[in-house]
């Protein structure tokens, strides 16, 4: 979990979306539980978003991101990139109104 810290402060990245793409790929591929690790990285990373103001867009069905991770890790394809470029397409900021 410091990976995404350790981007953030030594790298001086502050790209949020790229951060929490960090988020996302350290948390499912650190196998920190027994079951659930691809899960568990998904729903940080858009918790991690959420609390910097963004959400996902409301039009992506809820079953989207979960078969998105599954296809990427079937095709040996799950990097901080691939993740980073799913989210840019697929958050918006959240609008107070």
């Amino acid at each position: 979990m410091g990976r995404p810290a350790d981007h953030h402060f030594y790298e001086d990245e502050r790209d949020l979306i790229r951060l929490a793409a960090i988020v996302w790929h350290a948390v499912s591929v650190s196998h920190g539980f027994k079951d659930g690790n691809k899960r568990a990285g998904l729903l940080s990373a858009f918790a991690f978003l959420a609390a910097n103001g963004t959400e996902p867009d409301p039009s992506v069905s809820t079953e989207e991101p979960g078969t998105f991770t599954d296809a990427c890790f079937q095709q040996n394809r799950f990097t901080v990139e691939v993740l980073d470029r799913y989210l840019r397409t697929r958050c918006r900021w959240i609008q107070n109104d």
